[in-house]
């Protein structure tokens, strides 16, 4: 409809159709830019309507354009390297060429970024394990993060500063899922518990050696309550009456030492796990009675549907709860083992009484005379 108007309104007015603005029109009725030669435009001067039938394949050509620059896009914003590629191509366009284009480009891409990848981490180990004296299993995982990032500069055109930002140049997620490509799902489920346990386990164990060193000098009749009668049920009650509760906990036996540091542990675990709890839930709940509060409000609006509004609020309700019960599992669970134990924040102490304000001021006032106020003349009128 807007080519055959600009085509009639130059019919109207006697004079040539302007290939400009057809080109205006088919790309305001389309949506994207239209590429068209000089052999085309010659065509719309001569036959604009012998140019109505070129105009799905003008579309094809502009939309064929549009995916080959978003694909060239989203493949430089996927592997971080540019890929230098022209986004014009002449149409139609050839795909096959174009694939191959693409992988020769992308494999000369992928090259270079392993070349220089493997310069940059080959430098930046023999800088840290110049400063390390002995290598051992926490550093190596320690360094493996670390290369796992680097910084790269770039010059920012609006300040015209030579600026440094932290990429990501390695991914184990990877490396992990070829690991695991073709295994037994069952294998995969134990190896997966096994090592949260052993994580939970090396956890309460550090917990554990951290209250063992703030309690370290004091009495066992100091320790909580709890743990005294944990550390009963452990030892059982004829060892336990024999401890001495004068020595400190840092001068028994190893044997008592241990139990009292798994002990510890554990306990200082439990705790964190319902502060999680606690804190997850409360957070989640707050949300959940929001949005029922607004369910509330609006589910009369059903009615409007031919809906029974109590029908549709207790389904709605039902749904909403159960998805509160999953997001506080989930909650839970993606925080389980990067929940720290922070202590607890120390009482304010109270502020000094007042002291009272001298009354000998007030007393001095009240004690001083009061003035007598003049009485006024009354003007006889």
């Amino acid at each position: 409809m807007a080519v055959e108007a600009t085509i009639l309104e130059a019919e109207e007015i006697g004079s040539e159709v302007n290939p400009s603005e057809l080109i205006r029109a088919v790309e305001a009725a389309s949506g994207m830019r239209i590429q068209m030669s000089d052999e085309v435009v010659n065509q719309v001067r001569g036959d604009p309507y012998k140019f109505r039938g070129n105009i799905p394949q003008l579309i094809e050509s502009g939309l064929s354009l549009r995916i080959w620059a978003g694909l060239i896009q989203a493949i430089e914003r996927r592997v971080g390297e540019t890929l230098d590629l022209e986004s014009e191509m002449i149409t139609p366009i050839d795909w096959y060429a174009a694939g191959e284009l693409l992988r020769d480009a992308f494999s000369r891409a992928w090259d270079g970024r392993t070349e220089r990848l493997l310069t940059e981490i080959e430098r930046d180990l023999e800088n840290a394990l110049g400063r390390i004296r002995q290598v051992d299993e926490g550093v190596i995982n320690r360094l493996l993060v670390r290369m796992s990032y680097g910084q790269r500069a770039y010059f920012d055109s609006k300040t015209h500063q030579r600026q440094s930002v932290v990429v990501a140049r390695l991914s184990y997620v990877y490396s992990t899922a070829r690991l695991l490509e073709g295994g037994d799902s069952t294998t995969l489920m134990e190896r997966v518990m096994s090592h949260l346990e052993g994580a939970r386990a090396a956890l309460q164990q550090g917990l554990g050696r951290a209250e063992m060193a703030r309690l370290a000098g004091s009495r066992l009749d100091q320790l909580d309550q709890r743990v005294r009668d944990t550390l009963w049920e452990a030892i059982g009650e004829e060892e336990f009456s024999e401890i001495s509760t004068d020595s400190p906990i840092n001068q028994l036996s190893d044997g008592l030492q241990d139990q009292i540091q798994r002990i510890l542990g554990r306990k200082a675990l439990s705790q964190i796990y319902r502060d999680l709890i606690l804190f997850v839930g409360d957070r989640l709940w707050v949300e959940y009675l929001t949005r029922m509060e607004a369910l509330r409000t609006s589910i009369g609006l059903e009615a409007y549907g031919q809906r029974d509004p109590l029908v549709q609020y207790k389904s709605r309700a039902f749904d909403m709860f159960g998805q509160l019960l999953a997001d506080v599992r989930a909650g839970v669970v993606s925080q389980l083992f990067s929940m720290w134990a922070t202590g607890r924040p120390s009482a304010a102490s109270a502020p000094p009484p007042r002291k009272p304000r001298d009354k000998a001021p007030v007393e001095a006032k009240e004690a001083a005379p009061k003035k007598k106020r003049k009485k006024k003349r009354k003007r006889h009128r």
